[in-house]
């Protein structure tokens, strides 16, 4: 790995019993990089976010952060920050009683985890039981939790769904605002990871098919290889 290198992986393979989910992939992320990943379902977007953020074990291959082993330095792990399907919140307890406990755990003052709740708009909601959150209340409660912690990089699995116009456009100045951190976002929105994207890879099969850099991005481009 180079110096700019935040993130690299080598010849990453997941398999489920004998279907592949990863089939022999490599990805290198740069400090402040922004990349998208875009795919159908069954892809293996989220596999390959399960495993670099350490939560998956792959069958074969090396990840490497900042030059190290994670699995030998697994202070390294707390430079990722995830939002992935699984929110892992308590659903007994309050918005504001989850964050609390993560602030807690991560050495995070409470009070910066209310400013990150209020920047992503939740300040009103956090007295409600996490079971009585709509879809993109989980999001956006999700989302604090991830930027509170102020990770170097950041995995986002489709922090937008559920979320309303104006959320959305929300997360995305909010994004925009962080861009001296490194993020990898798995979307289904293609004209979002147009606008934010440095890199656009498109994942099938368990692989990188395509490939788009800055500046051809473009969501007329994109859209082409969905057709």
């Amino acid at each position: 790995m180079t110096n700019s290198e935040v993130l690299k992986v080598e010849k990453l393979v997941k398999k489920y019993g004998e279907q592949y989910a990863l089939k022999g992939i490599g990805f290198t992320l740069r400090k402040g990089e922004f990349v998208s990943i875009l795919g159908p379902n069954g892809a293996g977007k989220t596999t390959f976010i399960k495993i670099v953020s350490g939560t998956t074990r792959p069958t074969s291959g090396k990840v490497w952060l900042f030059s190290k082993n994670p699995e030998e330095y697994p202070e390294m792990k707390r430079k990722v920050g995830v939002l992935s399907h699984d929110t892992f919140f308590y659903r007994n307890l309050t918005g504001l009683e989850n964050l609390e406990f993560y602030a807690k755990m991560l050495g995070i003052s409470r009070d910066n985890a209310l400013r990150w709740a209020r920047i992503f708009g939740m300040e009103r909601s956090l007295g409600k039981r996490f079971t009585e959150y709509s879809r993109g209340m989980k999001v956006r409660l999700g989302l604090a939790r991830v930027f509170m912690a102020e990770p170097e990089i950041l995995l986002l699995d489709e922090p937008f769904s559920g979320l309303d116009p104006g959320g959305v456009e929300k997360t995305v100045e909010i994004i925009n605002q962080q861009r001296d951190r490194s993020f990898i976002l798995i979307t289904h929105r293609i004209d979002i990871a147009a606008r934010l994207s440095d890199r656009v890879l498109v994942m099938q099969g368990g692989k990188f098919i395509h490939e788009f850099h800055k500046p051809e991005i473009s969501m007329e481009k994109l859209q082409e290889v969905f057709k």
